[in-house]
């Protein structure tokens, strides 16, 4: 009589959760809040713009140099890297809770689209670049620099950009809330 053999495989438990469902996730950057890695990857960016933008435009304009160019150039910058790098990242990394539309201004995969955060990239490129300049002359003793280099640049970026998202989602926010209250009846 043929001897049975055991397995020496070790069966699947049912109530084990199945790790290699999703062999690519990091664990430790899920536990990471959203908001924070959405003000880093913006802050980052903003002052990456700076330094090959604004450090660029002024090493080679040199004596030919206008403000109105930095403001030209970091607006249109603003708008396409935010466009084609920042709201991707953003979508790519939220949650099924999708909180990265709390995070950019205007996102379409139409023309129009990108004709409207090229308009919100020019006003926040002149907001920042004025802003700056202005902080700079108020500055007492600025000698080391603050608001001509990338750092404080991406602060003073970001907080423009997270204002007008605010006043954005707070906008949206009322409309929704009366186009809501509307079909319910109204307000008490």
């Amino acid at each position: 009589m043929p001897k049975k053999t055991t397995s020496t495989k070790k069966e699947k438990d049912p109530e084990q959760p199945n790790t290699v469902e999703q062999p690519y996730k990091v664990s430790w950057f899920d536990r990471i809040p959203y908001w924070v890695k959405a003000v880093f990857i913006k802050y980052w960016f903003f002052g990456a713009i700076y330094f090959f933008f604004v450090m660029g435009i002024t090493m080679f304009a040199e004596s030919s140099y206008l403000p109105i160019y930095q403001m030209l150039v970091v607006g249109a910058a603003i708008s396409f890297i935010v466009d084609f790098f920042v709201n991707p990242i953003l979508e790519a990394i939220e949650t099924p809770a999708h909180e990265g539309h709390y995070w950019w201004m205007f996102r379409s995969k139409k023309f129009y689209g990108l004709l409207i955060n090229l308009v919100y990239g020019f006003a926040l490129g002149f907001a920042t670049s004025f802003l700056c300049a202005y902080l700079v002359t108020i500055t007492p003793e600025n000698s080391f620099g603050a608001f001509r280099e990338p750092l404080t640049f991406a602060a003073v970026t970001l907080i423009l950009d997270l204002a007008a998202i605010w006043l954005k989602n707070l906008l949206v926010y009322i409309f929704t809330l009366g186009n809501r209250s509307g079909k319910e009846g109204g307000l008490p």
